[in-house]
């Protein structure tokens, strides 16, 4: 099968499929090269244990956490764990709670204002408009004076 058919079926550049190939025949193996930097010092299953333990309880700070799994990691590299996985933690201790009667008067809020910001721009266009012709006006005005 040539590089064009097998693009062709897998719907990516042919280009693509040529380096690959090209790479194939040189390395004699489809395996990527080592990359740069220092190895991960915990291992996949250590990293899941780790956004488990964070997902279970919001409330605890990157220490604790730290603490609670046990890692020989540092807690700076606990923090960097949940970020790949897009987890930023905080505690949320510090922040007030959000009760159901809140909740309700927000709903209740935001549906009164829904369509709030349409008849205030529909306003604000309007002056605008007759602010810009007036300081043309002006302008004119001025231009006739001098």
């Amino acid at each position: 099968m040539t590089d064009a058919a097998i693009s062709r079926e897998l719907h990516i550049p042919r280009r693509t499929v040529s380096d690959f190939h090209q790479r194939l025949i040189r390395r004699r193996s489809a395996k990527n090269l080592p990359h740069p930097g220092r190895p991960r010092i915990i291992s996949a299953s250590q990293d899941q244990c780790i956004v488990c333990t964070a997902e279970s309880d919001t409330r605890i700070p990157f220490t604790e956490l730290h603490n609670i799994t046990n890692m020989e990691a540092s807690v700076s590299t606990v923090r960097l764990r949940l970020h790949e996985d897009h987890m930023w933690k905080w505690k949320a201790l510090k922040r007030p709670q959000l009760t159901e009667e809140h909740a309700a008067e927000r709903l209740k809020w935001a549906r009164a204002h829904q369509n709030w910001g349409r008849s205030r721009v529909g306003n604000r266009s309007t002056n605008s408009r007759e602010l810009t012709e007036r300081r043309i006006e002006n302008l004119g005005h001025h231009s006739t004076r001098s």
